[in-house]
């Protein structure tokens, strides 16, 4: 998913496809550590999957992995 730095979303795919409530959530979240200057990179880890959310710019990409799942290496 990709949204704007209003929170719209720009662009979303898979299980994030036009899930605004998930969009809504994920932005107040990381609006809320981008004001203490603390961070561009949040993870919300459920038992079943995670979300990473990076800042970049003035988009903020969310990225859902299932658990288990190895990792990628850039």
């Amino acid at each position: 998913m990709l949204s704007s730095d209003t929170g719209a979303v720009l662009n979303s795919g898979g299980d994030l496809q036009s899930d605004e409530k998930t969009a809504a959530a994920l932005f107040s979240l990381v609006k809320t550590c981008a004001q203490l200057n603390k961070a561009k990179q949040v993870s919300v880890s459920y038992s079943d999957h995670t979300y990473t959310v990076v800042l970049s710019g003035n988009k903020m990409h969310v990225v859902k992995r299932e658990a288990g799942v190895d990792p990628v290496v850039v």
